[in-house]
């Protein structure tokens, strides 16, 4: 079982005071620490559309491909399991990190924490016992990392993207499934990304819940550029 401070905190307001007592935890266990030890246990996420945290005056962090990116210590010695803290401005200032140097830590870190899995939406169809719709699924694949949780910054690993276009023979799709995970598509012609923006949005306002939407705008990885490219940048790269 994971503590997730800041799930908690952001997702159920009558546990502010169980939040509370999680955070002052952590705190006094990071106190704890060695700044080499800290240092290890600082990991990236992609904030959700609806993150409160990216709203307010402490967030800190950067875009990336048009997601919001954050970082978080985990403890991963927690006495309820693993468990995570945002980093705000002021917990920067204690560990003597600027933004840089967070990013660096946590993109090396991050994945060595929650390895990426790579699913096809076919197979996990199959085991969850849900009926397969004939001909998209074989093509679909389910990124996340091994727990399935806070899953979708997998994709800003340095080496996944590039691993990935080799399982896809060139371009693919990124699909914002959930914070938890991505759907990837295989890049045909143009055309596609208004049917799969659609399918976005449809799914967003019928299937997620608000606090797990990550957003609703489609990405493409770019082999040639080996970039993943935000929404805005899709305008003018996009192939024909």
């Amino acid at each position: 079982m994971n503590a997730n401070y800041e799930e908690v905190l952001a997702n159920n307001p009558y546990n502010n005071e169980c939040a509370a007592d999680i955070g002052r935890l952590l705190f006094r266990r990071m106190d704890r620490k060695s700044p080499e030890e800290l240092r290890r246990c600082i990991i990236l996420r992609i904030a959700g559309e609806h993150d409160r945290l990216i709203r307010s005056d402490d967030f800190f962090g950067r875009i990336i491909a048009g997601f919001k990116v954050y970082y978080c210590y985990v403890d991963q010695e927690f006495p309820f399991g693993r468990a995570t803290v945002p980093i705000k401005r002021e917990i920067a200032g204690r560990l003597e990190l600027s933004e840089p140097e967070l990013f660096e830590l946590a993109i090396r870190n991050t994945p060595r924490i929650y390895p990426p899995k790579l699913e096809s939406l076919e197979g996990y169809l199959k085991f969850c016992g849900s009926p397969i719709q004939e001909g998209l699924e074989s093509e679909v694949y389910i990124l996340s990392n091994q727990e399935m949780r806070y899953g979708a910054n997998v994709i800003l690993y340095p080496e996944v993207p590039g691993k990935l276009s080799k399982v896809f023979d060139g371009d693919f799709w990124i699909l914002p499934s959930s914070i938890h995970e991505l759907l990837l598509v295989p890049f045909i012609d143009s055309s596609q990304a208004e049917a799969l923006s659609e399918m976005v949005k449809v799914v967003n306002n019928t299937v997620v819940s608000d606090e797990e939407i990550l957003d609703y705008n489609v990405r493409l990885f770019r082999k040639d550029l080996n970039s993943v490219l935000s929404p805005e940048e899709l305008c003018y790269n996009i192939r024909v």
